[in-house]
């Protein structure tokens, strides 16, 4: 394979960022956004004890997510 240029190389960096970030986002929606909204229907998803654990769950994955993602942009040079 050809070596990148640099310009490539941190374009490719950026993509990886916003992939694992967007990602996060899809935990967030996932585990908070949907099962919130069931909470609002006479049939929810979950209990409020589960919706608290799955949406605490996500929110701690998307977080780490994020700063995979913000991590990995420390090496655009």
């Amino acid at each position: 394979m050809a070596k990148l240029t640099q310009n490539a190389a941190n374009e490719q960096i950026k993509l990886a960022a916003t992939f694992v970030n967007n990602i996060g986002v899809g935990f967030i929606i996932a585990g908070i956004i949907a099962p919130g909204l069931s909470m609002l229907t006479d049939r929810p998803m979950f209990t409020k004890e589960a919706f608290l654990g799955a949406g605490l769950g996500c929110a701690v994955l998307d977080v780490v997510l994020h700063l995979l993602g913000r991590s990995a942009l420390r090496r655009i040079q």
